[in-house]
């Protein structure tokens, strides 16, 4: 759950994706939230160049965005590139929908 307050920030997210906040009620304080369900994990295995590219703990909206983010897959002590690849088209890229999907980049 993402609080509304969190979002103002980024008036074109507002603007754009109003349609999947919802009313929330905690103990008589309302607000609106965006609630998600998780899709996809990964953990680790992204090059160096990737944490230059993107932002921590930033919302990103575009599949286009996401497919950026499949190019800086590195292998690791427990996986290989291969792997990895397979997991982040599964997992991100094909579960990925325009205007409801979002892809968080944090560590």
């Amino acid at each position: 759950m993402v609080l509304l307050d969190e979002l103002n920030g980024l008036p074109n997210f507002l603007e754009r994706y109003k349609h999947l906040l919802v009313d929330f009620d905690d103990e008589g304080i309302k607000t609106q939230v965006l609630y998600f369900k998780e899709k996809g994990y990964q953990r680790k295995g992204m090059s160096s160049k990737f944490y230059k590219e993107f932002k921590n703990d930033t919302l990103y909206f575009e599949q286009k965005i996401v497919k950026k983010a499949y190019h800086y897959l590195e292998a690791d002590q427990v996986n290989s590139l291969k792997q990895l690849q397979q997991n982040f088209k599964k997992n991100f890229i094909e579960n990925f929908v325009e205007g409801e999907s979002i892809f968080f980049a944090s560590w």
